[in-house]
């Protein structure tokens, strides 16, 4: 279950694996926003690598999430397989929608490599979005020295910040 609003919601992971004797690189990627929901569901549609944003953020277009960069999205070693995790931000007022992704076919991932090898379609699971309140952090009350020059000594406070934490 994702909640409306939800940033970075993890929708999918895609293994690829480059079974060549030489690196590949994925150039370009489109996917398929599958379940009962809008376009406008997923605000911002992201690629990552463990913790490492690989794109900027796509937006859907008539279903279609499009991600290109001709210097390679992903690098794939020879002999070896990368794990890349789709995640998107969640718009308000979505509770009771679907939504997941796919790759419909192989010509739907671009690579320097001759052919795209695998079984199409790969389809995440469907998710349900729910109404929920998240946690949130407020930084407002800040304190920072008085003087615009500090002299340097132990023990002395350069920044300070009072959070409030919801939920």
């Amino acid at each position: 279950t994702l909640v409306d609003t939800q940033s970075v919601a993890p929708l999918a992971k895609i293994t690829l694996t480059n079974g060549d004797n030489a690196e590949v690189k994925i150039t370009g990627l489109k996917l398929i926003r599958n379940g009962i929901s809008a376009d406008t569901t997923l605000t911002n549609t992201y690629l990552f690598e463990g913790s490492k944003r690989l794109t900027d953020a796509a937006s859907v277009s008539t279903t279609v999430i499009t991600f290109n960069d001709s210097t390679g999205l992903v690098t794939i070693p020879a002999g070896s397989s990368k794990t890349i995790t789709v995640k998107a931000d969640i718009a308000a007022s979505t509770s009771g929608q679907t939504v997941g992704v796919s790759i419909a076919a192989a010509t739907d991932i671009t690579t320097n490599a001759s052919a795209v090898k695998g079984t199409f379609p790969i389809t995440s699971n469907l998710m349900t979005i729910a109404d929920g309140t998240l946690a949130t952090v407020d930084f407002n009350t800040q304190s920072t020295p008085t003087t615009a020059d500090v002299t340097p000594q132990n023990d002395y406070v350069v920044w300070q910040n009072i959070t409030t934490i919801s939920t």
